[in-house]
């Protein structure tokens, strides 16, 4: 059978004595214990929600940059596409205003030519 004083450590029941005394002190050091591990554990839980809002934000970096090295790339290869087609359109140009001056010289010549009562002859297949 359990005794009385037994009883008492184990349920803190109020005795009187050595018994009593040091029932009082193991009880504050087990509150004590309670208390720190209730301590530490809020403390896991902050740093936990912590190092998910640090890892949440560095994602969200992630995400911003990337969607803006590729906002870059488009841009980069927008202006590379009108470049080139301007690049084309000044060629065409180039090539249309050195036909006409090509056509103006012949006229010319073709002129002098005439006033010296000259041709030119062209042979045709």
């Amino acid at each position: 059978a359990i005794g009385y004083q037994t009883m008492s450590l184990l349920y803190g029941s109020g005795g009187s004595g050595a018994a009593g005394g040091s029932m009082s002190k193991a009880q504050a050091m087990q509150m004590e214990r309670i208390k720190k591990d209730e301590e530490i554990a809020e403390q896991e839980e902050r740093l936990g929600n912590n190092m998910k809002a640090s890892q949440r934000a560095r994602w969200n970096e992630s995400l911003e940059e990337n969607s803006a090295n590729k906002r870059l790339q488009q841009k980069k290869k927008s202006v590379a596409e009108e470049l080139r087609l301007t690049n084309m359109a000044f060629t065409k140009v180039r090539r249309d205003q050195l036909k006409k001056m090509l056509e103006e010289e012949d006229e010319e010549l073709k002129r002098e030519l005439r006033s010296l009562g000259l041709t030119i002859q062209k042979d045709r297949l």
